[in-house]
């Protein structure tokens, strides 16, 4: 899946997971690459542990609602799946923490986000690995995502800005600048 006119994106998880944090940061990116964006918080659960989802609507042209089916969810945990698999369009993918679900579907490709997030230090920076493997699956302006992870982490120091754009870049094979 390469550069497209148009693309329906959600993020699901549990709360405390940076879901809407993901989210937020892909909008920006698109944004500053010249897109249109809608995005979509589910009323976000207030408990750790529990459902949320953050969808992106991305356009060349004016977009002012979200769509029902999906072309990329990105599922951080089992419960996404269950409830949002049927959203995924017929041409759509789902992108799965191969560590924690087990899913035997042509359209999904596992990651082993918790594995890797544990190598760099972090368990929580599973959504930001996520980010990038969204990156490379459709090849979008690694230089201004560079700059958006840089603007999001920077108030928690040069070393977690840092450690977030080698993980968002990792997956693309680029290397941080």
């Amino acid at each position: 899946m390469k550069k497209k006119n148009k693309l329906s994106w959600k993020i699901g998880g549990e709360a405390g997971f940076g879901i809407k944090s993901a989210g937020m940061m892909l909008g920006k990116i698109f944004m500053r690459s010249g897109y249109e964006i809608f995005d979509y918080t589910e009323y976000p659960s207030l408990i750790r542990g529990g459902h949320n989802a953050f969808q992106l609507m991305i356009d060349t042209r004016s977009v002012n609602s979200i769509t029902k089916e999906i072309d990329i969810l990105i599922a951080l945990n089992k419960n996404a799946i269950k409830k949002h698999k049927e959203e995924v369009s017929s041409k759509g993918i789902i992108i799965f923490d191969s560590n924690v679900i087990k899913l035997n579907n042509p359209k999904a490709i596992g990651i082993p986000l918790t594995d890797l997030a544990k190598e760099s230090g972090n368990e929580l920076m599973r959504n930001v690995i996520a980010l990038g493997a969204t990156l490379a699956l459709i090849g979008e302006d690694l230089t201004i995502a560079n700059n958006v992870v840089k603007d999001n982490f920077k108030s928690k120091g040069d070393e977690v800005v840092k450690n977030n754009k080698k993980v968002v870049l990792g997956l693309t094979g680029a290397t941080v600048a």
